[in-house]
C-alpha cells in the first residue's frame, strides 16, 4: 500500500512537470523549431497543435500558450515544416473592447460635460455683453438726445432764457448776441457728438484693430482742431462746470487735447489746420 502510495506521488509528480514542460510555445521553443522537421518533432518542442486549415498539399497548425502571451504557426507539406509565424500578445488579460467601450464612455461624458460648462459660460459671457451693449446704447441714445436740444438751441437761440447765466442774452433781440449763442449751442453739439465716439472707442479697449486705431487718431485730430480753431471751445472745456456735465474720463481726454493745443499755439502752429488750408 504504501509503495502504491509512492508510486501514485512520482506519476502525480512526473505529470506536474510533465504539464509544466509543455506548458505551450515559449519565444524560445519556437526558435528551436526548423525547416523540414515532423509534426512530431515540433509538437515535443512547443506542445499539442491544432490544425486550423488545409491547402492543397499545405497544412497549417496554430497552438496558444495557456497565458495568452503568444501564438504559433506552422505550415507543413507533406508532413515537413515550411514556414512558420509567432505572434505575441503583449496583454492577453486585457479586453480591449471593454477599454475601448470605456474610453469612448468617458469621452463623450467630458464632452457633454465640457459642452455644458462652456454653454453656460457662453451664456453668461452673452448675457454680460447684452447687459454692456444694453447700457452702452442707452448711454448713447441719452447723449443722442443732448445733441437734439443742441439743434433746437441752434435753430431757436432764444431758447437759452430757461438759463438764468443765459437770460440777459437770450432776451436780446441783436443778431450779434443770437449768433453768440447758437456758436455756443454748436460747440456744445460737438462736445456730445465727440463723447459718443470716445466712449465707443473706449469700450473696444483691446480689441481695436489697424482699422479702428486709424478712425479713433482721425477722429482725435477732428476733436483737437476745433480746440485749436476756438478759443471759446478751450475756455468751456476748462469751465468748472464743464466737468460737471461729462464723464471724467472724456473730461480728462478734452482737458489733454487743450493742453497739446496750448503748447502748439504757443510755438507759432495754426489755429485751425482745417480752415486754415481750406481758404489759404
Amino acid at each position: 500500500m504504501q509503495s502504491k502510495r509512492y508510486s501514485s506521488a512520482i506519476a502525480v509528480a512526473i505529470l506536474g512537470l510533465a504539464m509544466v514542460g509543455a506548458a505551450g510555445p515559449t519565444r524560445e521553443n519556437f526558435d528551436n523549431v526548423r525547416t523540414g522537421m515532423t509534426l512530431e518533432q515540433v509538437q515535443k518542442l512547443v506542445g499539442d497543435l491544432t490544425q486550423v486549415s488545409e491547402r492543397g498539399k499545405v497544412t497549417t497548425y496554430k497552438l496558444t500558450s495557456h497565458s495568452g502571451d503568444a501564438t504559433v504557426a506552422f505550415e507543413f507539406e507533406d508532413g515537413k515544416v515550411i514556414g512558420k509565424t509567432y505572434e505575441a500578445t503583449w496583454w492577453p488579460w486585457v479586453d480591449v473592447a471593454a477599454i475601448v467601450g470605456a474610453l469612448a464612455t468617458t469621452a463623450a461624458a467630458s464632452i457633454a460635460l465640457w459642452a455644458v460648462c462652456e454653454t453656460r459660460h457662453i451664456a453668461r459671457d452673452a448675457t454680460g455683453f447684452n447687459d454692456l451693449l444694453l447700457r452702452r446704447t442707452a448711454r448713447h441714445d441719452h447723449t443722442n438726445l443732448m445733441i437734439q436740444i443742441d439743434k433746437a438751441l441752434i435753430d431757436e437761440p432764444q431758447l437759452w432764457a430757461i438759463y438764468d447765466d443765459y437770460a440777459a442774452v437770450a432776451d436780446a433781440t441783436s443778431s450779434d448776441a443770437l449768433d453768440w449763442l447758437r456758436r455756443e449751442a454748436f460747440i456744445y453739439l460737438h462736445f456730445n457728438f465727440y463723447d459718443i465716439v470716445f466712449d465707443f472707442y473706449q469700450a473696444l479697449g483691446p480689441r481695436k484693430d489697424k482699422t479702428d486705431i486709424a478712425y479713433e487718431k482721425a477722429w482725435r485730430r477732428y476733436a483737437k482742431d476745433l480746440l485749436r480753431g476756438s478759443a471759446r471751445a478751450r475756455e468751456m472745456c476748462r469751465d468748472p462746470h464743464f466737468d460737471e456735465l461729462y464723464d471724467t474720463r472724456f473730461v480728462s481726454y478734452l482737458h489733454d487735447l487743450a493742453k497739446e493745443v496750448d503748447r502748439e499755439l504757443a510755438q507759432g502752429s495754426p489755429k485751425s489746420l482745417r480752415y486754415v488750408r481750406r481758404y489759404s
